[in-house]
């Protein structure tokens, strides 16, 4: 079972990471994990199930980032004044 670490409230799928790299084929437990990871290259693809991520995201990397669905995929700073920062 993952723990939730630095405030960030983890979103389960079918398949336990609902994040997913679809240029390297792997998942991650949230969308910075996925962006932070060494695998992860300028130019890919990430992929975000529809659900509710209460997490800030530092996109440090040129990838795309796709939600599932507009109405479904959301991304929930709580409260932060920062919700997705663009370096």
């Amino acid at each position: 079972m993952l723990s939730t670490r630095f405030d960030v409230d983890f979103v389960y799928s079918s398949g336990g990471f609902p994040v997913h790299n679809l240029t390297t084929g792997l998942s991650y437990a949230t969308i910075q994990e996925a962006v932070n990871a060494n695998e992860t290259l300028n130019g890919q693809t990430i992929l975000v199930d529809s659900g509710v991520y209460n997490e800030q995201v530092i996109l440090s990397k040129a990838v795309s980032l796709i939600g599932e669905d507009v109405n479904t995929t959301i991304l929930d700073g709580t409260g932060l004044s920062t919700i997705l920062e663009v370096q």
